[in-house]
């Protein structure tokens, strides 16, 4: 799970470098558009098979996306690096990157368990096979 996170906090580094270039101080483009950008280019990134591995990820690993989608709207808005990422999302109006995630998965899991013939339905009458060792349940 760390190699995957790892590319994709990469490529999100790399978008928010592109929007702070786009977010001139003198003749950057206006907070609508950056959101817009933002949302059609960084949040696919960030949310691609969400609902497949964000339950995989350790507290760290999702600290890690979390702050490179803030760092994302922080230059949409034109925001200092020391601004609350709560007052982030209140200014965007957009939802933190973990509950954005487990919106999807529930979303998907309420779509296996209704549509008949889903993909993944199978899944969800099987019962749940931790994938962590039982050493490693006792402390979470």
């Amino acid at each position: 799970m760390t190699g995957h996170v790892e590319q994709v906090s990469a490529r999100l580094a790399k978008a928010n470098n592109i929007l702070r270039a786009l977010a001139g101080a003198k003749w950057g483009s206006s907070k609508e558009t950056m959101l817009r950008t933002f949302k059609a280019i960084i949040k696919p990134l960030a949310t691609y098979a969400g609902p497949a591995w964000h339950q995989l990820m350790s507290e760290t690993q999702k600290t890690k996306l979390e702050r490179q989608d803030v760092g994302g709207l922080k230059a949409c808005c034109g925001l200092t690096k020391d601004t609350p990422k709560q007052l982030v999302y209140h200014e965007t109006r957009m939802l933190p990157l973990s509950e954005e995630l487990t919106l999807g998965s529930e979303q998907l899991a309420i779509a296996a368990i209704k549509t008949p013939g889903h993909p993944i339905s199978d899944l969800t009458r099987e019962p749940f096979k931790s994938r962590l060792s039982p050493e490693k349940t006792k402390y979470t």
